[in-house]
């Protein structure tokens, strides 16, 4: 794996795949101690960058998942651009993200494409 890049893996049970950031935009949020949401580029889970993984090799990210799996995913849209959760409540993109933590577009791409599986999935 390049050295420029560090990774993290989905802990969405259905989806694991491996994902890469720019080694640069940690660094600056290090830098500046300002929280780095990062989104699974394949299912939409998104992550909260806490601090680098130790345990594993110096490219690794630790990441906590935002709580309650099941009640954070769309349940549809409403075909202009905009997101419905369990109760029915409408979002933006931009609004499901900060409420929830999910991407409710790639997650949605994802669920209708029959939750296909990474080619990069982490063990």
């Amino acid at each position: 794996m390049p050295e420029d890049k560090s990774h993290w893996c989905c802990i969405n049970k259905e989806c694991k795949k491996m994902n890469s950031i720019d080694e640069s935009i940690v660094k600056l949020a290090e830098e500046r101690k300002k929280p780095l949401l990062m989104p699974c580029g394949y299912c939409g889970y998104v992550y909260q960058f806490v601090e680098r993984d130790t345990e594993k090799s110096g490219d690794w990210l630790k990441c906590l998942p935002f709580k309650g799996m099941e009640k954070r995913l769309p349940v549809g849209d409403d075909g202009v651009g905009n997101y419905k959760d369990s109760l029915n409540k409408i979002w933006s993109v931009e609004g499901y993200i900060n409420e929830y933590g999910v991407d409710p577009e790639k997650y949605l791409k994802w669920v209708r494409a029959r939750k296909p599986k990474s080619k990069q999935t982490c063990p």
